[in-house]
C-alpha cells in the first residue's frame, strides 16, 4: 500500500514537473515581454566581434536599429567597410566605425587598439554592450587525432582566448557606466554544442563549452550586468555550412531578434522553439550512450562526404 502511493506521488510529480516545463516553455516562447535595451542601458556604443557575417552581422544590425552606435570588429578591412556602409545607409542616425583585428593572433598592439576604441567611447554614452561572436569550426567532420595542430590550437585562440580577453578589456569601461537599471550587456556567441558531448567535433564542443561555463561564472560576479550567452543549434550561415532557412535552422535575422529578446532573462540561452525541442531529446531524454552514437553515425556520413568531394577535387 505504502509503495503504491509512493508511486502514485511519484507520477504525479512527474507530470506537474512536465506541465510547468510546458507552460514554462509557452510563456517564454509566445508571452514573454522583451526589454527595451535602450531604456535599460541608455546610450551609447554596441561592439561586435565577428560582425561581418552570419549572427554577428544580424546582430550588430538589431543594436544599430535600436539606436545603439555599433564598433565592428573582425578581421578582413573591406567586409568591414561593406557592412559599416550598409549600416549607415539603413540607420543614418547612428555611428558606425570599424576595426580590422585577427583574433587568431589578437597581438598586443590589437588589444591596445580595442581599449582605446572604446575609452574614446566615453563622451559618447561608454560602451554599453559587448558582443563576442567570433568563432571557427571544423570544415568537415574528423577524429580529433586527425586536425592539424595549427589548427587546434588557432580554434582555441579564436572561440575562447577572444572571449575571455576581449570581456577583460571591455568590462573595466562598462562597470563604470551610471544611471541605468543596468550598466551594460556581455553576450557571448556559444553553441549547442557545448551543451553535451560531439563526437568527430569535439575539440569545437569544448571550446563553446569553455563560452557557456565562463558566461555563467561572470553572470554570477556582475549583477549589475546583463550576462548572457547564445546556445542555438544551427544558423544559416558560412560556419554551419546552411545556406537555406528551414523549420529548424533559421536565418540569423530571425534568431538574433529572438535572442534579444532573452536578455535580462535567463543566462543560457536556447531561444528558437526548435532548437529547445532538440536539446531536451538530445541533451535531457536520450542516455549519453544513445545520443553519442546517433551524432557518430550522423558525422560519420557527413564526414564521407565531405572526403568524397574532397577526393574529387570539388
Amino acid at each position: 500500500m505504502i509503495a503504491q502511493l509512493a508511486l502514485q506521488a511519484l507520477g504525479a510529480a512527474v507530470v506537474a514537473y512536465g506541465a510547468l516545463t510546458f507552460a514554462y516553455f509557452v510563456w517564454r516562447v509566445c508571452l514573454r515581454p522583451a526589454y527595451d535595451l535602450k531604456m535599460r542601458y541608455g546610450s551609447g556604443w554596441a561592439l561586435v566581434t565577428g560582425a561581418t557575417d552570419g549572427i554577428g552581422k544580424a546582430l550588430a544590425t538589431e543594436l544599430a536599429k535600436a539606436g545603439f552606435n555599433v564598433l565592428l570588429v573582425s578581421r578582413t578591412q573591406s567586409k568591414l567597410d561593406e557592412v559599416a556602409s550598409e549600416l549607415k545607409g539603413k540607420f543614418p542616425s547612428v555611428q558606425v566605425d570599424t576595426l580590422a583585428v585577427d583574433f587568431a593572433s589578437f597581438s598586443a598592439d590589437a588589444q591596445k587598439a580595442v581599449v582605446a576604441r572604446v575609452a574614446a567611447m566615453k563622451d559618447s554614452g561608454g560602451l554599453c554592450a559587448l558582443v563576442n561572436n567570433v568563432g571557427v569550426g571544423y570544415d568537415y567532420p574528423m577524429y580529433f587525432h586527425e586536425m592539424p595542430h595549427d589548427v587546434v590550437a588557432s580554434m582555441l585562440r579564436v572561440n575562447c582566448d577572444s572571449v575571455a580577453i576581449m570581456t577583460h578589456l571591455c568590462l573595466p569601461a562598462m562597470l563604470e557606466r551610471k544611471g541605468k537599471a543596468k550598466k551594460g550587456l556581455v553576450m557571448n556567441v556559444a553553441s549547442a554544442s557545448g551543451l553535451g558531448s560531439l563526437p568527430l567535433l569535439a575539440h569545437y564542443s569544448a571550446t563553446k563549452a569553455y563560452v557557456i561555463r565562463l558566461t555563467e561564472g561572470l553572470a554570477a560576479e556582475y549583477p549589475a550586468l546583463d550576462v548572457n550567452v547564445q546556445a542555438p543549434y544551427y544558423v544559416v550561415s558560412k560556419l554551419s555550412k546552411f545556406k537555406r532557412a528551414s523549420l529548424t535552422v533559421p536565418t540569423p535575422a530571425a534568431y538574433v531578434v529572438l535572442a534579444l529578446d532573452c536578455v535580462g532573462y535567463e543566462t543560457v540561452s536556447n531561444p528558437h522553439w526548435a532548437h529547445s525541442v532538440m536539446g531536451v531529446g538530445l541533451n535531457q531524454l536520450l542516455p549519453t550512450p544513445i545520443s553519442d552514437a546517433m551524432l557518430v553515425s550522423m558525422h560519420k556520413a557527413v564526414r564521407a562526404k565531405a572526403l568524397s568531394k574532397k577526393n574529387k577535387g570539388e
